[in-house]
Order: C-alpha cells, then structure tokens, then sequence
C-alpha cells in the first residue's frame, strides 16, 4: 500500500532517483558516524593516543553494520541500473552497468579520502583512525556489492535476464529473456567466465606482487593516513577487486 502511494504522489523522476539517494544517504550516515566516533574519542583526556580496545571494536561494529547497508543500497541501485535499458539490452551492455557502478564507487571513495584530509589536516590522531576505519568499510561496500552485480551478469549471459522486483522494472518493461543458450552452450560460457575471472585475480595477485614481495600472495590491505597518492589508490581498489572475485 505504502509502494503504491508513493508511486501516486512522488513523480517518475523522484522515483528513480530513489536508489541512488538512498545509497548517498547511508553513505553520508556511515562517515558522519565513524567521524563522529574519532573525534570524540580523540577528545578524552589519556596519555596515549592510541585507541582502545573498546573504542576499536565500537568504531569496527558500527562501520561494519553501516558499510554492509550502504553495500545493500548500491546494490538496489546496481540491480535497477542492470534491470533497464541501455544496460539490460544484452550481455555485453550489462557487463558494462556493473562497470559503471564501479566507476562511481571509485569517485565516492576518492572524494570522501580528500574531505577527511582536508578536515583533519591539524589532527592527525583523527584522521589516522578515520582513514583506516572508513577505508576498510568502503573495502566491503565495493566488494560485496561488484560481487553480488557480477554475479546478475554471470546470470544475465546465462539466462537472458535478471530477476528484480516488479515495482523495480521500466514500465511497459517485458519479462521475457533477450536470449536463451541451450545447455550446451551455457555450459561452456560458464566455462569461459570462469577461466576469465581466474585469470583477472592472477593478474591481480602478481601485480601486487611486482611491488611488493616474491611471494605470490595478496598482501593485506593496510591504510594510510591523509590522502592517498593515486598510486596508492588504485593498489586499493585491487584488493577490493580480488575480493570481488
């Protein structure tokens, strides 16, 4: 009843801006609330400036759940994006709609990295605990959520749609599949998927370690305080893509 009033009253634009809204709202709600955290407990009187482990695991429990609806809302909007042209005319389109959502988390994080710097330039012990609490939530939203689109590709190219919700198709949009494989075929294009994303997480892996060391392993994500240098950047945004694969 609630959908139903909100389609009569709100225009067709204010509802397909929704997604995106919401994903910018919890966004916003999940950086307001780790900065927040920091600075308060940056305030208390204590010889060290380390923070404690009760302050630790009160900043990881609320990114945590926060990072995780903001991951929810980028979905939906992922989902909407997939479910509707241009992106829903054939594989190949859809491929490229996770793309873009990619795209757009890559802008989001680069511009929250240069707010936090230009916020905390004189308080170095927020900013330090900001950076590697936020860095660390926008490491789950990207991967949680390019995993979960990639996966509506894969079923995309196998099926010849996505299944969404109604109220979240085009309107007059038909629920009939752009193709159909035969088994046979489905097979072997779940085959090719397959040895394509494994050898992108190879290429992932020996990247980092090019720079790093000889071992042939990710090493693990470690943040750093104040504004990344693209560089470094993008070494980020490989371990959010390995975890995606």
């Amino acid at each position: 009843a609630s959908e139903l009033v909100e389609r009569q009253l709100l225009p067709r634009a204010a509802l397909a801006a929704s997604p995106i809204l919401q994903l910018l709202l919890w966004y916003c709600v999940l950086h307001a609330s780790i900065g927040r955290l920091c600075w308060v407990f940056a305030a208390r009187d204590r010889k060290s400036k380390e923070l404690t482990e009760e302050e630790h695991r009160a900043l990881v429990c609320w990114s945590t759940l926060l990072a995780h609806v903001s991951a929810f809302a980028t979905i939906d909007l992922g989902v909407v994006l997939l479910s509707n042209p241009p992106f829903a005319g054939n594989a190949f389109a859809s491929f490229l709609g996770t793309l873009f959502v990619a795209g757009m988390l890559f802008g989001m994080f680069r511009l929250s990295d240069m707010v936090r710097a230009e916020v905390c330039q004189d308080h170095p012990e927020v900013l330090k605990a900001w950076d590697e609490t936020a860095e660390e939530a926008e490491n789950d939203i990207g991967a949680l959520a390019l995993s979960f689109l990639l996966l509506q590709n894969v079923c995309f190219v196998l099926l010849g749609k996505i299944e969404v919700a109604e109220d979240d198709k085009a309107e007059g949009a038909e629920g009939e599949a752009a193709h159909e494989l035969p088994p046979h075929r489905g097979a072997l294009a779940l085959l090719f998927l397959v040895v394509v994303f494994v050898v992108l997480r190879l290429a992932l892996i020996l990247s980092a370690v090019s720079r790093t060391t000889s071992k042939v392993h990710m090493p693990e994500f470690v943040s750093k305080a104040g504004l990344d240098s693209m560089s470094d950047y993008v070494d980020r945004w490989k371990h959010i893509l390995l975890n995606m694969l």
